[in-house]
């Protein structure tokens, strides 16, 4: 076997293994250069309903600033522009809103409310504005990830990636093709899994992620792990070596 068949025998082999390595790393790695036509159609619902237990931050303004004062009640007296106000959402559903009383709240969207606590208020005070933010959003996400714990959203459009990114990103061993996702839906715990190695991720339910979601990234296989070690720790160390072999075998055959 002669040096240049035996050079491209071993980049070869170099390039397989580097190859397999990187399509099971790689997010979304079947996406071309342009995106299919079918994902503008993509799902976009990530107006995460209001549940039980929620908490509300409501802020009311109106004309009367004794309204003002009557509808944004503090125990701390807080005021000004930036001041927010706690509503639990109780077993019922409900909550209880200053002159218009118990509020069904449970299902709506945050825009939903703003706008039905407006009409109701317009019945009582002049020209309301409310505004409603989400008090405990939060999402946990555990595994393979580099920093495991809560992550806070810090808007309702938050994706699966946006949770990975605020967990430093999966390690190498982490399985991302089935990821699975542990939600609160209607009263009941459901569980769905997520291939964020895939275009489809973009078309999943899963993929706008929801308050309470938890994400739990699993191991690839024992199998997979170790030989993938072996790569990223040997493979550098043995190609160079192999590159001085081969070179001292081209030297000597030149004499």
């Amino acid at each position: 076997m002669n040096f240049k068949t035996l050079s491209g025998l071993f980049l070869l082999v170099l390039f397989f293994a580097n190859c397999t390595s990187y399509r099971r790393v790689v997010y979304l790695s079947d996406v071309q250069d342009s995106l299919p036509s079918n994902l503008s159609k993509v799902n976009t619902d990530y107006d995460s309903k209001i549940q039980i237990n929620d908490i509300l931050n409501i802020r009311i303004t109106t004309l009367s600033p004794a309204d003002v004062l009557l509808l944004n009640p503090t125990s701390g007296g807080g005021t000004g522009p930036n001041a927010v106000y706690g509503y639990l959402v109780d077993k019922n559903g409900e909550i209880r809103v200053p002159m218009i009383g118990p509020v069904k709240v449970v299902g709506l969207t945050r825009y939903d409310l703003e706008n039905l606590i407006t009409e109701k208020l317009r019945e009582y005070t002049k020209d309301p504005v409310v505004s409603i933010k989400r008090g405990n959003v939060k999402m946990t996400v555990l595994g393979e990830v580099n920093k495991p714990g809560e992550v806070t959203p810090e808007t309702e459009r938050f994706t699966i990636f946006d949770a990975i990114g605020q967990a430093d990103d999966l390690k190498v061993t982490a399985k991302r093709t089935n990821i699975l996702i542990l939600r609160e839906q209607n009263g009941k715990r459901v569980i769905g899994r997520i291939d964020i190695s895939s275009q489809n991720a973009l078309k999943s339910p899963y993929f706008y992620l929801k308050p309470n979601d938890v994400i739990y990234v699993e191991p690839i296989k024992a199998g997979y792990v170790d030989r993938n070690q072996f790569i990223t720790r040997y493979l550098g160390v043995g190609a160079s070596l192999i590159s001085v072999v081969l070179s001292l075998i081209y030297l000597l055959s030149k004499k």
